[in-house]
């Protein structure tokens, strides 16, 4: 349960705009287009079920849990290069933040060897330098709050809507993603340490030494 307090310490951190605090999470979004144009009619757009696959998009999201600023990228592929092409995104977004941590799972791609794999020495290092990587328990993406920001962006953009290509989920990604850091809401997260033991009593080890006390 070593993961699970760690992850749980660091949410409960007080607010520091120059240590902040991000969630980073990934999904995809299949592209598909339209075999028949949607028609127009008084109850609605109607969309014909039929498409033709284009592939996916995946989409590396993170968002910062104490006030609910989300940033995304749209890519073409899921590798640890486009990790640390993530990474050096949210370094980035935050210049003024000496070290940023950031809680995310166990994927073989989210690694510090990342950054090594896509940029020279000089650039891996200081991206190394700037990024406190947290991850959460194995079998226990739960606890990262990126996956309620990539719910949010479901329900605001992915859901119900073809995207033909990744240049158009971009497009639509961004302007999204702009108009929710205009007025974005602190994520009340309440699960800490001390609710964790007395939940789940049953998933924490036996000390060694308990049957000597």
């Amino acid at each position: 349960m070593a993961a699970m307090e760690t992850t749980l310490d660091v949410y409960a951190r007080p607010y520091d705009p120059t240590h902040p605090v991000l969630c980073f999470d990934e999904c995809a979004k299949e592209l598909r287009a339209h075999v028949r144009p949607p028609r127009q009619e008084r109850a609605g757009r109607k969309v014909d079920p039929e498409y033709e696959r284009h592939g996916m998009a995946p989409i590396h999201l993170w968002i910062e849990p104490h006030t609910g600023r989300m940033g995304a990228r749209v890519t073409t592929q899921r590798t640890r290069y486009e990790f640390a092409d993530a990474v050096q995104a949210m370094v980035a977004a935050y210049p003024e933040a000496p070290t940023i941590t950031v809680v995310l799972d166990n994927l073989n791609t989210h690694s510090y060897a990342a950054l090594y794999d896509a940029f020279p020495p000089v650039e891996a290092a200081r991206l190394r330098r700037r990024v406190h990587l947290v991850k959460t328990p194995k079998h226990g993406s739960w606890l990262n709050i990126a996956e309620l920001g990539i719910s949010v962006l479901s329900r605001g953009v992915l859901k119900h809507q073809r995207f033909v290509s990744h240049a158009a989920l971009e497009t639509q990604v961004t302007a999204w993603i702009t108009a929710h850091n205009a007025d974005p809401h602190p994520i009340n997260w309440t699960f800490d340490v001390d609710t964790a033991r007395a939940r789940m009593p049953r998933v924490y080890p036996i000390p060694k030494n308990a049957s000597d006390k």
